[in-house]
């Protein structure tokens, strides 16, 4: 028979000690009752102890609490104590515990660090002004106050101090993410109320849009700009709609020729200073897409000429070290290229969009265009139904087309059909 796993106990001059299955020890004791008329009640020390020699001197302790009278419930006190630490608490102690308990993604957690670290605890970074001009923002920390003696006021005058005109996003990621450290204070009772209440903060910011565009055409323009060896970045980031850490970490086993495929179940991210590869920014990101006929021929292309023979190469690799293109070192070859192509204001991220709103024009479902863009919720979808240049003018001609179907002499009430559009109304 194998040995008992049971936890071993150990009597003391005065109550028990335990040892259990992980190495630790604990300790108990039983007290009050009356003999013959109520049971005594067994304590257990609220932690466990590194030695048995801790776990006694502990109930030593609570011994010499009864003999002078002093004794409460062990529970009693560790409640009172960890509520009196609690109180004692900065925003800046239980802020940095709470973040440390967090399970977000490399990029989230970097900026949230820097909202943290630059916006709440108040090191200041100067803002963003025009080459040879300094400007210097003086910011009210809160991190050193104690968390429940924040009031409204003082949130209040730190959101003033904040460099709203030139930082208004960051200041209002920021307040927001004051706003839930403290509303997870109040769900630990620490709080009674959140104190975060300045009307008018942590909005969220106007989503940007693309006034133009990118045509197809212009799309190649900026591919051929590129360094050639990253040329297809570009056009797998406009037709498939893969964002950026998504495309620098495809490998050739990521692709199967044969079927027309490519699978998405990686990216890779900077955390602080260094690369690092994980699953894509949610679960819906893991997929697999048919690659557009067209782009058949640019990806044989660039297998044969840049890409190892290895399941594990790299689609695109630092100067052909086969180590990841870092985001800056990319950034900065397109945005150099669409400036070579005349176009400003185009971030490497807008090509996903731009495939994305090109697919909407194509007549594809919302559903579909979060499948393809792996979306976790129709909202975001949605985000990338922007009107491509030009197409109002073709919604607009085509209803024209629908509505003069119905006035033509003859005409069915039940459906309509005019130069190829076909509307069945129900």
């Amino acid at each position: 028979m194998g040995k008992s796993t049971a936890p071993k106990r150990q009597r003391s001059s005065w109550g028990s000690v335990q040892t259990l299955p992980s190495g630790h020890f604990q300790a108990s004791y039983r007290h009050g009752g009356v003999h013959g008329e109520l049971a005594s009640v067994r304590y257990i020390a609220p932690s466990t102890f590194q030695t048995a020699k801790e776990a006694r001197k502990w109930l030593d302790h609570e011994h010499d609490l009864i003999d002078e009278g002093k004794w409460t419930s062990p529970l009693e006190r560790f409640t009172k104590l960890r509520h009196e630490r609690q109180s004692q608490a900065t925003l800046r102690d239980y802020a940095t515990a709470w973040f440390s308990s967090s399970t977000w993604a490399a990029t989230t957690r970097n900026r949230y660090e820097q909202l943290l670290h630059y916006y709440i605890f108040a090191e200041p970074i100067p803002p963003k002004t025009p080459r040879g001009k300094t400007s210097q923002v003086t910011m009210t920390g809160l991190g050193d106050i104690p968390i429940q003696a924040l009031t409204r006021r003082q949130i209040a005058e730190w959101w003033r101090t904040l460099p709203i005109k030139q930082r208004r996003r960051s200041c209002d990621m920021a307040y927001g993410l004051l706003h839930n450290i403290l509303a997870s204070a109040v769900y630990d009772e620490i709080l009674n109320s959140n104190p975060c209440a300045v009307k008018g903060a942590g909005k969220p910011s106007v989503r940007r849009s693309i006034d133009n565009l990118p045509t197809p055409p212009q799309i190649e323009t900026i591919a051929d700009a590129m360094p050639p060896q990253w040329r297809l970045g570009v056009l797998i980031g406009a037709w498939l709609g893969l964002r950026s850490g998504e495309i620098r970490e495809l490998r050739r086993g990521d692709l199967d020729m044969d079927q027309g495929t490519v699978s998405v179940s990686r990216g890779v991210v900077r955390d602080k200073r260094q690369l690092v590869v994980g699953p894509p920014k949610t679960t819906a990101s893991i997929r697999t897409l048919i690659i557009p006929p067209e782009l058949i021929g640019d990806i044989r292309d660039h297998i044969n000429t840049y890409v190892g023979v290895s399941d594990d190469s790299l689609l695109f690799s630092l100067d052909g070290t086969g180590r990841h293109v870092p985001d800056r070192v990319w950034y900065r070859a397109f945005v150099r290229s669409c400036k070579t192509c005349g176009l400003s204001g185009v971030r490497f991220h807008d090509l996903r969009h731009i495939g994305l709103t090109y697919a909407a024009g194509t007549g594809a479902t919302v559903r579909e265009l979060q499948a393809w863009g792996g979306h976790t919720t129709v909202a975001a979808a949605m985000r990338y139904q922007e009107i491509a240049q030009g197409r109002m003018k073709v919604l607009a001609d085509s209803l024209s087309n629908v509505i003069a179907s119905g006035r033509r002499p003859g005409a069915r009430e039940d459906d309509g059909v005019s130069d190829g559009v076909t509307v069945t109304y129900r």
